[in-house]
């Protein structure tokens, strides 16, 4: 149909151009060019078939307008019909008895499309269906269609787009003579959107209620497919590219899928994500006087997203430190993380990962990063990010609710330490291990760096048996050679210097806060970086982890060190030299008292962020130990340490005795597999003595 011939294809269908409809569809093909397609019923059909007539007129016919340049594919009934089932006035009477399987598309084009794809497939070629050879066109494919053996044969139903609305077709389903074996192809929204999901729902309970039909199957496009196989959900599309049908039928489903969540409305001006999470899309209201509203998703931004993590960090109650039971629900920082995908000009699909605090959610896209989010390069390289004003909101209000039950919660520590559990015996972290390994607990820290934190550890940590024989002697052995080789060796001429660094390597695995410094003084190059860092070998998740590497300086920040403290459970702040600089130096010295005071007294400083909002307190949980060549002049601060002087002949003469113990941290890790046996021991009498 065009301008031309409008006219007189409304008058052959008996439709009066002066009516709604025949003004509605001569206006309709003013613009555009359409199909005028003969309607037969399966009904009617048989009917004629069985009194061994070929029908002579249509029961009616379907105004098909094709989708353009944006539109859906339309299509009208002309007149009333028999029956909402509509099939090819050339399928033999052999395909209705006895097909092998049917199949039900909604559009008469696509049932078209299906039938000489199904054709193809049994092997008939195109230029068969193609040439007439002076016979009549429509007896000639019945004689064709006859060849096809049964195996191949497929009976093709079709029904219009609106017959899903109506209540005659579950009935004509329910009561038609069918194959076993049927396939009921539905559009897009009968997945995605509610109405449509119910009225589909229906028309599968009444195939499934037919007593001919044993195997009822469903395929929808492209929701619950391969998008690989279906590019665009158009199935004359699809199936004009030449797509097997044995493809489209192991895409198909045994049973209705689940009824779409009720979180997406759709309602005129409602949006959502797309089905390929490709696009964000907002649902329009087609409201035209020739036929019944409907609705359709429209794209409005070439990007698609969902929330993909809450991320909650947070440290330890008071409550949760004593009783090793976690607490819910419980202060903490949530965070987010928003999985944004897009195609670009036929480029590979493409998803990135913004992250940020969960207030960025209450703002539009174009003020996350303001508001703290972390937005990758290949993101705000895209010409249209980020969504701004109407489509920002509908952006963010898809988002929210796209793909909500796939929502992964949870929570990350941001200290090392002792943490709670849900089953009250607490568990151990230290940078990426845990004590006990199977506890489903993680720890993330940004101070000090990632590069640092990796640094704590427990070496090989083995599970022990504390009621083994063999597992409670390797413990002994490795107790013996600590000992041996830190306090029997005398490589501290002092021995209270050497049970000072002892007892202060091991004292973070007691579940109580330390409060007392290690204060390790003396000459330079005389060794108290290197006692001190015999402390750090306990905590080492390699081998080599800490040699010749102390963690801290005096040079750091009074702001950093605070951090660190409440993160850690030992760190060594080294080298508190005098300075050139009195001024420099009566600082330097202020802010390492001032640590030291606030470590005893469990405080820390008050901030407020740019929002003059009070931050998180950073209050000290590590054992410290500090270097300096000068002792504490402070009263305050020197009585709150445990001070250890390293002077000429505090240390060995005999260097392999010093040598050893940094031996014994990079050949065998025996310091970091100890400190685990300790931690290890204090689980197993917390469980069986009820500590």
């Amino acid at each position: 149909m065009d301008a031309a011939t409008t006219a007189d294809r409304l008058k052959e269908a008996e439709v009066k151009l002066s009516t709604t409809l025949g003004k509605a569809w001569k206006k309709q093909f003013q613009k555009r060019d359409g199909l005028f397609i003969p309607w037969h019923s399966l009904a009617s059909l048989r009917d004629c078939l069985h009194k061994g007539n070929h029908p002579s007129h249509a029961e009616s016919f379907v105004i098909c307008a094709p989708e353009h340049l944006g539109e859906p594919e339309r299509h009208n009934f002309t007149m009333k019909v028999g029956g909402s089932l509509g099939v090819h006035p050339s399928t033999p009477s052999s395909w209705i008895e006895k097909a092998n399987v049917a199949v039900c598309v909604p559009s008469p084009m696509a049932a078209d499309a299906w039938l000489t794809q199904s054709l193809f497939n049994s092997g008939i070629s195109r230029d068969e269906l193609a040439r007439s050879g002076g016979q009549n066109p429509a007896r000639r494919l019945t004689a064709i269609m006859e060849m096809v053996p049964f195996e191949d044969r497929v009976l093709v139903l079709s029904t219009d787009a609106l017959a899903l609305h109506r209540p005659s077709l579950p009935d004509d389903l329910a009561g038609a003579e069918l194959p076993s074996e049927v396939l009921l192809v539905f559009d897009p929204q009968h997945a995605s959107l509610t109405k449509a999901h119910q009225e589909a729902s229906s028309v599968w309970e009444a195939l499934e209620h037919n007593p001919s039909v044993s195997s009822p199957r469903a395929l929808f496009l492209p929701p619950l497919v391969s998008r690989s196989l279906f590019p665009d959900g158009n199935l004359r599309h699809l199936l004009g590219s030449g797509a097997r049908l044995d493809e489209l039928f192991s895409a198909s489903v045994l049973e209705m899928p689940t009824a779409p969540s009720s979180n997406e409305e759709t309602k005129p001006g409602a949006w959502r994500i797309s089905e390929d999470g490709l696009r964000t899309e907002q649902c329009v209201q087609s409201a035209r006087n020739d036929e019944a509203p409907t609705l359709r998703w429209e794209e409005r931004i070439p990007l698609g997203g969902r929330i993909t993590k809450l991320l909650t960090r947070r440290r330890p109650t008071t409550r949760e430190l004593k009783t090793g039971r976690m607490d819910a629900p419980a202060n903490g920082k949530v965070f987010i993380n928003v999985e944004v995908s897009w195609e670009y000009r036929g480029s590979p699909e493409e998803t990135c990962q913004v992250t940020g605090p969960k207030e960025i959610l209450h703002y539009q896209p174009v003020d996350w990063i303001r508001h703290g989010a972390q937005i990758p390069t290949e993101l705000l390289m895209h010409p249209n990010w980020p969504p701004r004003h109407q489509h920002a909101e509908g952006f963010l209000q898809a988002v929210k609710v796209h793909r909500r039950d796939e929502r992964r919660e949870s929570m990350v520590w941001q200290q090392m330490g002792w943490v709670p559990t849900a089953h009250g015996l607490p568990a151990f972290i230290a940078g990426e291990q845990v004590i006990p390994a199977h506890e489903d607990v993680t720890v993330e820290i940004k101070t000090p760096s990632p590069e640092t934190s990796l640094l704590y550890g427990f070496g090989e940590i083995s599970e022990l048996n504390w009621k083994d024989a063999a597992d409670v002697e390797q413990v002994r052995k490795d107790f013996r050679t600590i000992l041996d080789t830190y306090v029997r060796s005398e490589a501290w001429s002092d021995p209270a210097a050497a049970a000072v660094i002892l007892a202060g390597a091991l004292r973070p695995c007691l579940p109580l806060r330390p409060k007392t410094s290690i204060y390790v003084w003396g000459p330079k190059g005389r060794g108290k970086t290197f006692s001190a860092e015999t402390a750090m070998y306990f905590w080492a998740s390699d081998k080599s982890a800490w040699i010749g590497k102390p963690p801290g300086s005096a040079g750091d920040t009074l702001a950093y060190t605070e951090k660190v403290l409440s993160s850690v459970p030992i760190w060594v702040i080294d080298d508190l030299a005098p300075s050139t600089s009195r001024d420099a130096a009566q600082n330097k010295s202020a802010h390492l008292e001032d640590t030291i005071r606030n470590v005893f007294n469990n405080a820390a400083k008050g901030r407020s962020d740019r929002d003059a909002q009070a931050q998180e307190r950073n209050f000290p949980i590590a054992q410290l130990i500090i270097t300096g060549e000068n002792q504490l002049t402070t009263p305050s601060a020197r009585e709150r340490t445990i001070p250890v002087h390293i002077g000429t002949g505090s240390l060995h003469p005999d260097h392999k005795r010093t040598a050893a113990i940094t031996e014994l941290a990079a050949s065998d890790g025996t310091q970091a597999r100890f400190t685990s046996h300790v931690i290890s021991y204090i689980r197993h009498l917390a469980s069986t003595e009820g500590l």
